[in-house]
This record gives C-alpha cells, sequence and structure tokens, in this order.
C-alpha cells in the first residue's frame, strides 16, 4: 500500500497548489510525475450512427434566429474565443456537445427569464471517446484490464482527482482552474487519436 499512499500524498499536494499564480509548465511537470510513476486510468467509449448530442446557447431575442446562418449552429470562431474554457485555451474553439438535454442547459447556467436555442446533432459515423472520471470496479482485475487491488485503488483516486479537476465551479475570479483542466486534456490525448472526450461530472 506504500504506493498507494504515496499516490494520495502527490495528489494532496497537487490540489493544493492550485492557485491564480501558476504557470502551465509548472502545472504540467506535476502531471508528469503522476503519469510517469502510476497508470493512466482510461476507458473508452464508442458512439454509434445515429446518437444525439446537444447544444444550447443563450440568445437575446429569438427573432434573431431567422439571420442564423448554418454557421451559427456549429463552434464559435477562433477569433472570438478570448478566454479559457473548461477544454480550450485561449484562441481555440473547441465543440462543446452533451448526451444529456438537461446537462447541456446546466452547463450555460440556464435561468428561465431568457430565451434559449437548443440543437441536436445526430451522428453519421462513429466515434471513439476516452472518459475522464470513470469508476473502476472490482470486475476489472482480470489480468488486462488490472493486475491487482492496489493497481484498481491507484486508478480510482487518480480518475475522482480528474473528475474533481474537470467539475470544480468557476466564476468569476477563478477561470485560472481551467488552465488546469485543459493541461489534463492534453495528457489524455497524447495516450491516442481520441475524437471525443466525455466527462464525468
Amino acid at each position: 500500500m506504500k504506493r498507494v499512499l504515496q499516490l494520495q500524498n502527490r495528489i494532496r499536494e497537487v490540489k493544493n497548489n492550485l492557485f491564480k499564480d501558476r504557470d502551465m509548465k509548472s502545472i504540467d511537470n506535476d502531471l508528469l510525475t503522476i503519469e510517469n510513476e502510476y497508470r493512466l486510468p482510461l476507458i473508452f467509449h464508442d458512439y454509434l450512427i445515429g446518437h444525439i448530442f446537444y447544444r444550447a446557447r443563450v440568445v437575446n431575442n429569438l427573432s434573431n434566429l431567422t439571420h442564423w446562418k448554418q454557421s451559427d449552429f456549429w463552434e464559435v470562431p477562433t477569433k472570438f474565443v478570448s478566454s479559457y474554457g473548461r477544454i480550450n485555451s485561449k484562441h481555440e474553439s473547441v465543440f462543446y456537445l452533451s448526451s444529456d438535454l438537461m446537462q447541456t442547459l446546466k452547463e450555460i447556467r440556464y435561468k428561465y427569464d431568457r430565451p434559449v436555442v437548443v440543437s441536436a446533432y445526430m451522428l453519421t459515423r462513429q466515434i471513439s471517446s476516452v472518459q475522464i472520471g470513470a469508476r473502476f470496479d472490482e470486475s476489472m482485475i482480470d489480468g488486462k484490464t488490472l493486475s491487482n487491488e492496489e493497481e484498481l485503488i491507484e486508478c480510482n483516486l487518480i480518475s475522482d482527482f480528474f473528475n474533481d479537476i474537470f467539475s470544480y465551479p468557476v466564476g468569476k475570479g477563478t477561470e485560472y482552474l481551467y488552465k488546469f483542466s485543459i493541461l489534463y486534456r492534453n495528457l489524455f490525448h497524447k495516450r491516442g487519436r481520441i475524437a471525443l472526450l466525455k466527462i464525468q461530472i
């Protein structure tokens, strides 16, 4: 259990250092330390043809929809992305979608006194994702996915840690927390060609 205790301490140190003045390189070094010493928990999920995703946008006036073009239903153009997001850097456009209709409303902090447009997108080809924050159970100790209980505990500790990072509430003055989730996104992308990140919240 020594490795597990060391991992717990390492995660605690990283969480205690989530402050505004951290630069991206030092955050990345923290991640590399965990990645090099422990197994990165990966659970892949395939979305089949016909699966529907949702995206919600707050609008000032529903009458403006008559002027929308097809491009208005897709991601924000890079030139308009002036701040960090959950998984996007400045001037990086990311298409945020949800499989759950209510979740997409929650993501935009929907209020009933403001008009909202919800778009639905149906897959025309299968895509793969890696699930961030997925739970590992004892059935995965099969010699292939996981080798023993200690590895199971380690994977769940790291998975819970990632889940915390991606679900931190961010508001005015705490936007810097997005720097951490962006670097963790990069860590998952390095593991292969991943078309989509599925965040378990």
